[in-house]
């Protein structure tokens, strides 16, 4: 009798030892990703989305309001410096992240202003 407790009781804690421990992998292995929010700009052909508005976003670029106001300064000098304006067609942004690297170099895509 008492052997057969013991046994149990080693095959119970066997499973739960493997049970937390296949929970603790998954948990360092998955790769959980947060939910973002973003939003979308539009930029129609032909349309002028420079430096200024970045500063001021006004109508349907309001928008862009909702990038920190450190860091759209930051991107409309990066913006002004480079001679950029947003590049036509629909651009998402992270409004949850504010990440001025990801704006510039994943959000948001730049085109020379032609003189």
């Amino acid at each position: 009798m008492k052997r057969i407790l013991i046994g149990i009781l080693i095959t119970l804690f066997v499973l739960v030892a493997i049970i937390i421990g296949s929970t603790i992998y998954w948990f360092k292995n998955a790769e959980i990703k947060l939910v973002s929010q973003y939003n979308t700009v539009v930029v129609n052909k032909n349309e002028l989305v420079d430096y200024k508005l970045f500063l001021n976003p006004t109508g349907r670029f309001f928008v862009l309001n909702h990038i920190n106001p450190v860091t759209r300064r930051k991107i409309a000098e990066y913006m002004k410096g480079n001679n950029y304006k947003l590049a036509e067609g629909e651009q998402m942004f992270n409004i949850v992240i504010d990440d001025y690297e990801e704006y510039i170099s994943e959000d948001f895509k730049f085109e020379r202003i032609e003189k």
